[in-house]
């Protein structure tokens, strides 16, 4: 087990909301974000779980329903979600100090049973609503 980091050094995995106040890294996609981990120290990584439109559809149902309880087969998936960038961590055994979940996703669940089975006890792991990173710029819309 190896938990290494910077706290000043702050890495945030979003396709589609900008670097948040205090973030010095943006990764849009898993596999950047695997890269930026395997060669940079973090303090903190802040995940989102779905990084392509087919996540986003993923989620509905035939009806065109949000479907909470549809569970995630991330196997049919063609792009990876933030869910990778957790196995590579269990992987490589390799951990941030702090790691956030911003996610509105379902896949969120997933993400924290798998932190809380496989995260080293050290590592702090918090989930946030995405809107309250950007504080002052929430005008009833999730950036």
């Amino acid at each position: 087990m190896r938990i290494l980091g910077n706290p000043s050094v702050k890495l945030f995995l979003d396709d589609m909301r900008p670097l948040p106040p205090g973030y010095v890294h943006l990764a849009t996609t898993a596999d950047e974000c695997i890269a930026c981990l395997a060669t940079e120290s973090y303090g903190h990584v802040s995940l989102d779980h779905d990084l392509h439109r087919d996540h986003y559809a993923y989620q509905f149902d035939a009806a065109g329903g949000y479907n909470e309880a549809k569970r995630w087969d991330r196997a049919v998936l063609s792009v990876k979600t933030g869910y990778a960038v957790l196995e590579w961590m269990r992987a490589a055994d390799l951990w941030p100090p702090e790691i956030q979940i911003h996610s509105l996703s379902t896949g969120v669940a997933d993400m924290l049973a798998m932190l809380r089975a496989h995260a080293p006890k050290e590592v702090r792991v918090s989930r946030v609503q995405p809107h309250s990173l950007y504080p002052g710029a929430f005008d009833g819309r999730v950036p």
